[in-house]
């Protein structure tokens, strides 16, 4: 019997240090609110899930799974023990530990932010280089099949060459401008090597 009451004390005080180990995780995770007021919500969710369970392994290993007055009553009085006399004084030194990790936390982001803008940058003028180089493939490729067309001649050349060729024959033989089949009948007509000299 002695020694079952005397187990039972040990697992109450235990319950306490637990209580105020949750307290001062309470007031570490406090000094974050104060600062990122954004992760209220997330840093309160995280304490709720950390204290159940840490209070689910102490019940089922210290306390071999009996939740008892004794251990509800041990964690009461740890957490009130903890803020009653060691939290105002402990809130200045989690203060300064806060403000140094995000200070910290700064000066790291610093480089960060360096690398950052600069690989914008490089992806911006790749970016561009690559439109470019599209841009100047697109356009040779274009000036290329306006270029020759099939069996290698070159565009324009089939009708225009075939008008200059009959205008410089027009040129050259003089036809009547009224006579319609006049430059074929002047084609046909072999120049005359040695009329009109006189001897």
């Amino acid at each position: 019997m002695g020694a079952d009451v005397s187990l039972r004390l040990l697992v109450c005080l235990q319950a306490g240090l637990l209580g105020m180990t949750l307290g001062l995780l309470y007031d570490v995770l406090r000094a974050f609110r104060l600062r990122l007021r954004r992760l209220t919500g997330v840093l309160d969710i995280l304490y709720c899930i950390l204290a159940g369970m840490a209070v689910f392994l102490f019940t089922l290993y210290r306390a071999r799974g009996q939740m008892s007055l004794l251990l509800l009553l041990g964690l009461a009085g740890g957490a009130a023990v903890f803020f009653r006399f060691l939290s105002r004084p402990l809130q200045p030194v989690w203060t300064f530990w806060v403000d140094t990790l995000a200070f910290l936390l700064h000066l790291i982001a610093i480089p960060l932010r360096g690398m950052e803008r600069l690989c914008k940058k490089i992806a911006g003028h790749g970016k561009n280089l690559f439109y470019f180089i599209r841009k100047c493939y697109t356009i040779k490729t274009t000036r290329g099949n306006r270029r020759l067309q099939k069996g290698g001649r070159r565009r324009g050349k089939g009708k225009k060459a075939a008008k200059a060729k009959i205008r410089r024959q027009h040129h050259h033989q003089g036809p009547d401008p009224g006579d319609p089949g006049g430059h074929r009948r002047a084609a046909a007509k072999p120049p005359r090597s040695g009329a009109g000299r006189r001897g």
